[in-house]
């Protein structure tokens, strides 16, 4: 009797004589199941994705926090076409369809290939339920390199060897032996393999079959006339034939959630029997899953090939080429509530060794691609226009010269200047108070100054002589950060003032009945001082005089300019004294005569004064008049 692996014939040899050996192995198994030949019918690719959540780091940690997250934000996904690991636009092509966040911010591709790609979120402006709509900029992940599957629970890894169970008894008997040593497994599920072998046929008392555990796989050994069946039971820690426990594998009444990858549930998509082969043909699988004793599933693999080394995938849900789990009692096995599970292999020939390589939770092979978003800064900004200048320095070029009591109008344009939509937009005047009328604003009407919106206010006052400043502030709420701005603007309104002072032979003379007192036929002499006591310059500056001028033609006197225009602009500067003379033969009686002068402002405001004068002309006595007359004869 030969013990051991069968492997392979040899020439000569007759098939009851054929020496068995363990193989050598194969290899190390695959952490994923993969097409391998087309005759490989059971073996499956899965399906990979990528997925994440897109949100703005308002909080400045680098990590997503609830309240961050970008409603409406367009994903896209790319190959790296070139394997170079940099994404290059126009050589690197869309992988899959675009995508959108969900209201939470995440967002997932589905039923990738296994390959490199690029997650790209384009610039676009998204929402946000705190900051509303913003504008984002280009985001692109480095590279992401998927597999064709990743591990999730490991049932069974077989690197740790346990005892070999053999049977040869009598037809039907079964053996259930408890591993001597160790007592416990670490990568073994609920810490321990139980082996059970139960030989069906033999020709021979000496024919027997084992079941046993070595070098990574687990070997099913008949000898040459045997065929047998193998169950291999993880149900925790027990005692050899205690048999079946149904929920051994419940921790605190839990038991254990076979479709958890990386410790998020419901990703595993079924189990994969690793590197499985048998040298005879038509053997027969069994994987059978239980919740507890009153549910559970099987899924059935029959006519494994022969001398084929592959993985086996069997899906929770659905089948892989008709290989599928059934609900074989209650409402079958609850996979993220497990409590025992059994592999059982049955030979259906004579002689038909077999091994078993990993057996373990196969899913998607994943990446979480969390898009971080800068968070945006708010800002505002208002220009405030003063008849529609800008004059924000009083020195400026631009400041508008105005006429007192007249209306100006002020415009206050107010922009969204930041990356974040400003709530509560309040505009004040420091002089003038509240400034509420807008007469062009958002055409949505949602009283919400969006990113490069703009607001334009209006407000009106009356003209003040002076220099007049005021201040436009604006302030908002760009999320939770205010934002404030302020803009000066300024005008000048003239108080344009001119004097005229007349005097008589050097007197004052403004009262009637004062003056000089002049003998008829004398010359009086008449000065006008004309002066600028306001705060602009004057022009086209008019002197007259009610008794004078404009009655030249029949008047013997007229004011004429001595001087005082000193830099010779013909404009009365507010330092400048301009001087007029007049003279006339004195006439009898009293006298009375009234200066008056004009000028005009800058802004072409008339503005005039007066001055009287008098003097009174007495007749010459009687002798001075006879000389006179005396005189006058010769």
């Amino acid at each position: 009797m030969f013990t051991g692996f069968r492997f392979g014939n040899f020439p000569g040899a007759p098939r009851g004589s054929r020496k068995k050996t363990h193989p050598q192995r194969l290899g190390r198994r695959r952490l994923y199941c993969e097409q391998l030949e087309s005759r490989e019918v059971l073996s499956t690719t899965i399906p990979s994705f990528i997925n994440g959540t897109a949100f703005v780091d308002t909080t400045i940690n680098g990590t997503f926090d609830a309240g961050e997250q970008l409603d409406g934000a367009l994903i896209q996904l790319f190959n790296d076409s070139n394997g170079n690991n940099a994404f290059n636009p126009g050589i690197d092509t869309q992988a899959a369809p675009a995508t959108t966040t969900t209201a939470n911010g995440a967002y997932s591709f589905t039923n990738l290939a296994a390959g490199s790609y690029f997650v790209v979120q384009p610039a676009q402006t998204a929402s946000n339920p705190t900051l509303g709509n913003i504008s984002l900029q280009q985001r692109i992940s480095g590279v992401i390199t998927l597999a064709t599957g990743a591990d999730g629970t490991s049932i069974d890894a077989s690197t740790t060897a346990s005892g070999r169970t053999t049977d040869g008894t009598t037809i039907g008997a079964t053996t259930e032996v408890f591993p001597t040593s160790p007592a416990t497994f670490a990568d073994v599920l609920g810490g321990q393999r139980d082996f059970t072998a139960q030989i069906l046929t033999f020709s021979s008392t000496f024919e027997n079959v084992s079941m046993f555990n070595d070098g990574g796989f687990l070997f099913v050994n008949p000898d040459f006339n045997s065929t047998g069946r193998y169950t291999v039971t993880w149900d925790g820690l027990d005692a050899p034939g205690d048999g079946l426990n149904h929920t051994g594998l419940r921790n605190a009444g839990v038991g254990v959630d076979l479709t958890a990858v990386g410790g998020v549930t419901g990703i595993g998509t079924g189990i994969c029997i690793h590197d499985a082969q048998f040298d005879e043909p038509n053997a027969i699988i069994r994987v059978r899953v239980y919740t507890d004793a009153n549910n559970f599933s099987e899924a059935i693999i029959t006519n494994v090939p022969q001398d084929i080394s592959q993985d086996i995938f069997i899906p929770f849900t659905g089948s892989n080429n008709g290989v599928q789990f059934t609900t074989q009692a209650g409402s079958g096995a609850n996979f993220s509530n497990v409590g025992a599970i059994e592999l059982e292999v049955e030979a259906t020939e004579g002689a038909m060794d077999g091994m078993i390589g990993l057996l373990n939770i196969i899913g998607p092979d994943s990446a979480v691609v969390n898009i971080s978003n800068p968070a945006p800064i708010p800002a505002v900004d208002i220009e405030k226009l003063t008849n529609g200048n800008q004059a924000d320095l009083a020195t400026d070029a631009d400041v508008p010269d105005l006429v007192p009591n007249q209306q100006v109008t002020w415009t206050y344009v107010v922009t969204n200047a930041g990356g974040l939509p400003l709530t509560n937009v309040i505009v004040t005047d420091d002089v003038e108070g509240p400034v509420s009328n807008i007469i062009s604003r958002s055409i949505n009407g949602d009283n919400i100054l969006d990113i490069n919106e703009v607001w334009t206010y209006t407000l009106t006052g009356t003209v003040v002589a002076g220099t007049y400043e005021n201040k436009g502030t604006v302030t908002g709420l760009g999320g939770t950060t205010q934002v404030m701005d302020m803009d000066f603007s300024h005008y000048t309104a003239g108080s344009p003032q001119i004097d005229v002072e007349k005097a008589t032979n050097g007197q004052d003379a403004d009262q009637p009945g004062t003056g000089p007192q002049v003998f008829v036929g004398s010359e009086v002499r008449f000065t006008f001082i004309v002066t600028n006591p306001g705060d602009v310059v004057l022009s086209n500056i008019q002197l007259t005089d009610d008794n004078g001028t404009p009655n030249l033609t029949t008047d013997d006197f007229s004011p004429t300019f001595s001087g005082g225009d000193t830099n010779g602009n013909a404009q009365l500067e507010l330092t400048e004294t301009w001087t007029y003379i007049a003279t006339r033969s004195a006439t009898l009686g009293p006298y009375n005569n009234t200066a008056s002068v004009a000028g005009q402002s800058p802004t072409g405001q008339q503005v005039t004064d007066s001055d009287p004068s008098n003097h009174t002309a007495l007749a010459l006595p009687a002798v001075i008049s006879k000389r006179r007359f005396l005189a006058s004869q010769l």
